[in-house]
């Protein structure tokens, strides 16, 4: 699959296209990398690969539309190659270089996911929080407002929990769709 693109790469004089083919090549190779990992055992994967080709296009191509993309897919090879902490700095910078990018909401939960995880709870609210303000139809909403809610029990500020863990059963159980 991966070699009409190879031999393209070879052919091509156009910029345009050369970077098109080498993110469409990546993305092969992470999607080679998750098929391989659903049989292996955890950790036997590495994707240094496919984080050294996205580290090459944001480096050659900074400024391109898709950066966002990138951001984002090299953020996911971080997180499955098991480094969590580079994976979330990709994210910060995904949502900071890009916040209109369609993966800032996911980007911020996944920044809450590990704040949380390190037992640091007010970064992870404070992730939680903008996805929560994102908008209430986002795939991310109910885990993030449930999540927020967590994080402020951790906090210690109940009361703030409380109107979280409210807003989520509202949320999920609304008024016209009683049991």
């Amino acid at each position: 699959m991966e070699q009409p693109y190879r031999e393209l790469l070879l052919e091509t004089r156009d910029p345009q296209l050369h970077l098109k083919v080498r993110h469409r090549l990546a993305d092969l190779e992470m999607l080679a990398r998750e098929a391989e990992s659903v049989d292996a055992p955890v950790g036997t994967v590495s994707y240094a690969g496919v984080i050294a080709s996205y580290q090459a296009l944001l480096q050659e191509y900074p400024d391109v539309a898709g950066t966002d993309q990138l951001l984002y897919q090299m953020a996911r090879a971080h997180d499955l190659d098991g480094q969590g902490e580079s994976a979330v700095a990709l994210m910060a910078r995904l949502s900071s270089e890009h916040p209109d990018s369609e993966h800032v909401v996911e980007a911020e939960f996944r920044k809450g996911e590990a704040h949380f995880s390190a037992g640091e709870y007010g970064l992870a609210a404070l992730a939680y929080e903008r996805v929560v303000a994102s908008e209430t139809g986002n795939d991310y909403y109910a885990n993030g407002l449930y999540m927020l809610g967590w994080s402020r029990f951790k906090q210690e500020r109940n009361a703030e929990a409380l109107r979280a863990f409210t807003a989520t059963l509202d949320y999920l159980m609304p008024e016209d769709n009683r049991m």
